[in-house]
């Protein structure tokens, strides 16, 4: 249910009193999938008749009763016309690609010298694996390998582990050589975005971006294109990420699927792989939304290919204004923000805000760092380090400040291991 307010100066002076205010206010709750709209109207007038008439004439039709306040009466079980309801809703097409001003990010994470002197040993093995001076993919490779969350992001995965995660980052190393994630035309996986079945909108209370999957918009075959669409979404939302933030969540939302449009075991199968295995430690949260009864062997048949950390991450028809700031989650799932879809404007909103060229490049090559190896990483790097060994708790060296009961009571539906 949807509750707006507004307010119109513009009273007719018939419906006015000398000491009341010049305002009409009007709370309208709103139902839009029932295409039923109930609507409170507070007037401040002696005249109600007068009141009464303007709000007709504004699109609504109801009822007159008593307020229950002197001088205030309402117009109950309104029925509001189209263009009425259309200037209420204040529809919007800009995408939201920043978090709100007030965001801390979280987790944070610190690591004490033994887990530094891992992720330096861990970044000199991945210098080693890129590709030659004259393979103009090299760049890309080092761009990738010196972001500020890679090398981490391996460490923890494999939690900490160094010959784990060596084996870990050389098979995405390979992996991105191959698929090239980081240079996907925009133009090869447009048309996979045109209903928005996945589209990227907004930030959750710890500064992760959102990317909203909806099964039901399926517009194409399966094809590998569907899957490069969504690997071009998390580089996106990956582009997105606020300094310090080395997540995003995912919102499933399952409105209007059938077994027609729901992806298959099998290209779940590739997904999670791909998320598993090459996007480590990227997903912070996965919530599922409106998961009918006949989906529900969908996630039993997916969940032996579930790790155990992705599965932790996992809740079903959770409470999304305890996670997701009101402005900044779509007013489908019950926030403030009404976003509505238009494929083109989206489209062209996110590229710009990523600064993608039209060959999968980006705008402004200068972004990219030197194509240099550090000096370490030009000597043979040991196949074992001499470290002593640190605990390998995952919650090791992470800031748990601003972590919410929604992470320590996982709620709804449990998916057998």
């Amino acid at each position: 249910m949807l509750s707006s307010k507004i307010f119109i100066p513009s009273m007719p002076e018939t419906a006015q009193s000398d000491n009341s205010s010049s305002q009409l206010q009007i709370t309208f709750y709103i139902n839009v999938a029932k295409d039923v709209y109930l609507a409170t109207y507070a007037y401040r007038t002696v005249d109600s008749t007068a009141a009464v008439a303007y709000g007709a004439s504004q699109g609504a039709q109801g009822t007159l009763c008593p307020c229950g306040r002197t001088n205030e009466f309402g117009l109950l079980g309104v029925k509001l016309f189209p263009p009425f309801i259309t200037a209420l809703m204040a529809k919007t097409h800009e995408v939201l690609t920043s978090p709100a001003a007030e965001t801390e990010i979280a987790p944070l994470h610190h690591y004490d010298e033994q887990q530094q002197a891992k992720l330096k040993a861990l970044s000199g093995y991945a210098h080693t694996l890129v590709l030659p001076e004259s393979d103009p993919y090299r760049k890309w490779e080092l761009r990738w390998i010196n972001k500020p969350d890679t090398i981490p992001r391996y460490m923890r995965a494999a939690k900490w582990d160094l010959e784990d995660a060596k084996k870990r980052i050389e098979a995405t190393v390979h992996w991105r050589r191959d698929y090239k994630p980081d240079l996907i035309p925009p133009d090869e996986v447009r048309i996979e975005s045109e209903t928005g079945k996945i589209i990227i909108n907004g930030f959750d209370k710890d500064g992760r971006p959102i990317i909203y999957m909806r099964p039901g918009l399926e517009n194409t075959q399966r094809s590998p294109r569907q899957l490069r669409h969504l690997v071009w979404c998390l580089e996106r939302a990956k582009d997105l990420m606020p300094p310090g933030q080395e997540s995003l969540v995912i919102i499933v939302d399952y409105k209007s699927c059938s077994l027609r449009t729901n992806p298959s075991i099998s290209v779940a199968r590739q997904t999670l792989h791909i998320l598993q295995q090459h996007y480590v430690e990227t997903l912070g949260r996965a919530l599922v939304v409106n998961l009918p009864r006949i989906l529900q062997f969908f996630y039993t048949g997916i969940s032996p290919f579930l790790d155990p950390v992705t599965r932790d991450k996992m809740r079903f028809n959770p409470d999304l204004l305890e996670l997701i700031p009101k402005e900044q989650l779509d007013a489908d799932f019950g926030g403030d923000f009404e976003y509505e879809f238009e494929p083109v404007s989206y489209w062209d909103q996110i590229v710009a805000a990523c600064g993608v060229a039209a060959d999968g490049t980006r705008v402004n090559e200068k972004e990219l760092p030197p194509v240099t190896v550090p000096a370490e990483a030009l000597e043979k790097v040991p196949s074992k380090v001499e470290v002593q060994e640190v605990s390998t708790s995952e919650n090791v060296g992470i800031d748990e400040r601003n972590l919410h009961e929604f992470d320590k009571q996982p709620e709804g539906i449990s998916i057998a291991g």
